[in-house]
C-alpha cells in the first residue's frame, strides 16, 4: 500500500450517487464533473474518474479544481509524471495553493526528483507558517497530514497541518450532531477497534495476536471495519475470529457508524487508522465513546480535541516532548508497537538461498557487502541518500540495495548518485516480494549485512522483520515520532548502540558494522538465538501491559480536560 493511495482518504465521500447512463464527463460543467469524480473515486475507480475530468478540462482549460484533481488522481494510480504535470499546470493557474504545492512536492519525492527541492520546501514551510486557507472548509481541500510526515518539516509545522484538518472534520461533526447516550460500565470492559486494515496490511500483520491474546474473561472486543474486506489473503478471515463482534460499516454514514458504536456500549474506541486511507475521523469527532485513542497507522500526533490518548513509549515520545502533543500519552515500557513474529511460521534463514532467489539488478559476489534500505521511495530523502553514498565509498566491496518501486525513481536515484559524487554502478535494485499470511513479509532482507534507515520516516514493519532476522539496523532519531521508531526498536532489542546521535555518528556506526564481519556475525547469532526473549517480540507481555492501561482508562472516567498521562512500568 503506497502512501500515494492513502491520499484517497481525503476525497470527499459521496456515497450512493448515480452516474447516469450517458458517457461520463461528456458536456459536463466542471462542478458536475467533479461530483462524478468524487463518486468514482469513492468506488475506487480512479481511471474512470480521470476520464471524466479530462473530458471536462478540454472544454474548461483554465479551471483550477479540474487540474488539481487530475494531479491527485494520477498520483493514486502511481503515474507520477502525469501527476506532476497536472500539478504544475494547477500551480500556474493558482501559484500559491497550499494543497497542490504539497501534493506536487510529495509526488516528486515519490520518484526521488529532488531538483529545486530546497526552494520548494521553503515555499511550503512559509505557506504552512502563515496559515493557509482551505478552499472549501472540507478536509479534501486541506494539506494531507500523512504525506507531510515524509517531508522535512518541523514538529510544529506537522502539527499545524493536522490541526487544520481536524478543524475541517469538527465542522462536519457540528453540522451533523448526533445525540449520544452515556455508556455505563458493564461487567466486562468493552473495547472497539475501528480500522480499514484488517487485511493484507502492516496493521494486521503486526497486531494479529493482540486480538487473540486479549483476556476475553475481562474484555469484550469489537471490530468496526470501515471498508469491505478487499482481499483473499486470509488476514480478515482469520483475525475476525478473535473479536466478540465484527461489524463491516463500509457504505455507512458517519452518523450511522457513530450511533452504532455508541449503542454497542463501547467504552474505549481505538482508532487504528489516523490520517490514512479508510479512516473515519468524522466518526470520532461525533464522540461515540467516553475515551478515544489513536494508535499505529499515522505515526504522529493527530492534534484533534476528540482524540484523548496516543499510544507511545519513552523513546518515540520522551516525557519532555509531552507538551507538544494534543493527546495525553499512554507510555508502554518496551516498544509502543505490538508485533506478531513469535507466532509466525519459522522464517527461511538461508542467506545463500535468498541471494539466489532475489532478482537483483546487479552482480553480487560472494564477498560483497550488502547495505540495505527497502523503504518506499517517498521515504528516501536526499540527506539520507548522501549519507549512504558516503558510507559505501568508505567500505570496499559494498553495494547499496534498494527496492525498485517505479522506473522513474530508479533512474533518478542513479542520476542523483552521480550528481552527489557517488558510484551509480554500486546501486542494486530488486522488486518487493508478495505478502503471504502468517509468514515473514521481508524474509529476503536477510541478505543485507547492514540496514540503514531513512532519517525523516523510519522503517516500521520492515524494521521488525530485520531485528527478527538479526540484521543490524542503524537509525538517527529526530523530533517527530515517525523518525524515532528505529531507536525504540533498538532499545527493545537490547541494541541501543544502533541509534546514532548525528549524521557523522550514523556513518561511523554503519562503517564499523560493515568492516567488523566477525563481530557482526556474533551479534546476529545472539539476536536470533534469543529473539523470543527480546522485549520487542514478547506479544503476550505487550498485551498484558496494554490491558493494564485500558483498566486505568476505565477507572479514570474524567472529562477530557482532566485526563492524565498513563505510564505503564515493567
Amino acid at each position: 500500500m503506497t502512501a500515494v493511495r492513502l491520499c484517497l482518504a481525503w476525497i470527499v465521500a459521496i456515497s450512493s450517487s448515480s452516474l447516469g447512463k450517458d458517457n461520463p464527463g461528456s458536456n459536463l460543467s466542471p462542478e458536475k464533473a467533479l461530483e462524478q469524480f468524487d463518486v468514482l473515486l469513492g468506488r475506487e475507480s480512479p481511471r474512470q474518474a480521470i476520464s471524466v475530468l479530462e473530458r471536462s478540462v478540454e472544454q474548461n482549460p483554465k479551471n483550477f479544481p479540474l487540474h488539481s484533481s487530475l494531479s491527485l488522481a494520477y498520483s493514486l494510480i502511481d503515474e507520477h509524471l502525469k501527476a506532476i504535470q497536472w500539478g504544475e499546470r494547477a500551480l500556474a493557474l493558482v501559484p500559491h495553493d497550499a494543497v497542490v504545492l504539497s501534493r506536487l512536492i510529495f509526488a516528486r519525492g515519490g520518484i526521488c526528483d529532488w531538483r529545486g527541492w530546497d526552494r520548494s520546501m521553503r515555499k511550503l514551510r512559509n505557506v504552512i507558517q502563515n496559515g493557509y486557507h482551505c478552499n472549501t472548509g472540507l478536509k479534501g481541500d486541506c494539506i494531507e497530514p500523512l504525506t507531510m510526515l515524509y517531508l522535512p518539516l518541523s514538529f510544529e509545522a506537522s502539527l499545524n497541518v493536522s490541526k487544520k484538518a481536524c478543524r475541517c472534520i469538527q465542522k462536519i461533526a457540528l453540522d451533523q450532531p448526533v445525540p449520544m447516550r452515556e455508556v455505563t460500565g458493564k461487567t466486562k470492559i468493552r473495547i472497539g477497534y475501528i480500522t480499514s486494515d484488517i487485511r493484507a496490511h502492516a496493521t494486521a500483520y503486526l497486531s494479529r495476536s493482540l486480538f487473540f491474546f486479549h483476556n476475553k474473561a475481562e474484555f469484550e472486543i469489537f471490530l468496526f471495519m470501515t471498508i469491505k474486506p478487499p482481499d483473499t489473503s486470509g488476514y480478515f478471515e482469520n483475525i475476525s475470529q478473535a473479536f466478540n463482534k465484527v461489524q463491516i460499516v463500509n457504505g455507512w454514514s458517519f452518523t450511522e457508524i457513530a450511533t452504532h458504536i455508541n449503542k454497542e456500549s463501547v467504552e474505549i474506541l481505538v482508532d487504528l487508522n489516523g490520517w490514512v486511507k479508510g479512516e473515519k475521523s468524522e466518526v470520532l469527532a461525533l464522540r461515540p465513546c467516553k475515551t478515544q485513542i489513536h494508535y499505529m497507522a499515522f505515526l504522529n500526533s493527530m492534534s484533534c480535541g476528540y482524540i484523548d490518548y496516543i499510544v507511545a513509549d519513552p523513546v518515540v515520545v520522551p516525557v519532555s516532548y509531552a507538551g507538544w502533543y494534543e493527546e495525553k500519552l499512554i507510555l508502554l515500557p518496551s516498544s509502543f508497537l505490538v508485533t506478531d513474529h513469535a507466532q509466525m511460521e519459522e522464517p527461511d534463514m538461508s542467506n545463500h538461498r535468498w541471494r539466489a532467489q532475489v532478482n537483483l539488478s546487479c552482480n553480487v559476489r560472494e564477498d560483497s557487502l550488502m547495505i540495505g534500505n527497502l523503504n518506499a521511495l517517498y521515504k528516501i530523502d536526499s540527506e539520507s541518500f548522501k549519507a549512504w553514498l558516503d558510507i559505501m565509498a568508505n567500505v570496499n566491496q559494498s553495494i547499496l540495495w534498494l527496492q525498485s518501486w517505479n522506473d522513474f525513481g530508479r533512474q533518478n536515484l542513479i542520476m542523483n548518485a552521480d550528481i552527489m559524487g557517488g558510484d551509480p554502478s554500486r546501486l542494486c535494485f530488486s522488486k518487493a516480494p508478495p505478502a503471504i499470511y502468517n509468514q515473514l513479509w521481508n524474509q529476503h532482507s536477510i541478505i543485507a549485512d547492514v540496514y540503514l534507515d531513512t532519517f525523516l520516516y523510519n522503517s516500521v514493519t520492515t524494521a521488525t522483520d530485520l531485528f527478527w532476522l538479526g540484521v543490524p539496523t542503524v537509525s538517527l532519531p529526530a523530533e517527530r515520532l515517525c523518525s524515532r521508531i528505529g531507536a525504540s526498536f533498538a532499545q527493545a532489542a537490547g541494541s541501543e548502540f544502533l541509534t546514532a546521535r548525528n549524521v557523522q555518528d550514523y556513518k561511523n556506526i554503519a562503517i564499523q558494522l560493515l568492516r567488523r564481519g566477525k563481530w557482526r556475525k556474533k551479534w546476529k547469532q545472539n539476536i536470533v538465538s534469543n529473539r523470543e526473549q527480546l522485549r520487542l517480540f514478547q506479544t503476550s507481555k505487550w498485551v498484558l501491559r496494554w490491558e493494564r492501561a485500558l483498566r486505568i482508562l476505565r477507572r479514570q472516567g474524567h472529562p477530557n480536560q482532566h485526563r492524565h498521562h498513563i505510564i505503564i512500568h515493567e
